[in-house]
């Protein structure tokens, strides 16, 4: 006997999306971190390429995230200047926030920078934006 397997219709894909999302900001909102991030805005070399200048406020108001502690078994990543770093704490934010890696914040007058990708890489049927966040005097 075959058995047929019916996927379920397409809106309950819609409908746990949706309650994936809820759930990310009710954890948020538990120990809400809001943050101005700060990005390096590319300069125009006089050989036609670009360069990273300065960092720069992104604008608009602070964006609402929350900082995980890092646990011992965080793996260590390459920092700007090639030093291998451990993080101390992922950066947790909804599944619009505008972040990038190498965004640079300053929380409780520390200076932070994303070092890892963002995660998900993928901007479908994601409910999250992840990051791993290093000290700045560390990089």
């Amino acid at each position: 006997m075959s058995s047929i397997i019916v996927p379920p219709p397409p809106d309950a894909y819609d409908f746990e999306l949706e309650i994936q999302r809820k759930n990310t900001k009710y954890f948020l909102d538990a120990d809400p971190a809001p943050l101005v991030l700060f990005r390096s805005v590319r300069v125009r070399t006089d050989a036609g390429g670009y360069k990273d200048g300065p960092f720069a406020g992104i604008g608009g108001p602070p964006q609402i995230f929350r900082l995980i502690p890092a646990n011992d078994r965080m793996p260590e990543i390459k920092a700007p200047n090639g030093r291998l770093v451990t993080p101390v704490y992922t950066l947790l934010g909804e599944h619009d926030a505008d972040v990038r890696r190498w965004d640079r914040f300053e929380f409780n007058t520390v200076w932070y920078e994303i070092a890892s990708p963002i995660r998900p890489e993928h901007t479908d049927s994601r409910y999250e934006t992840k990051g791993d966040l290093v000290r700045r005097e560390d990089t």
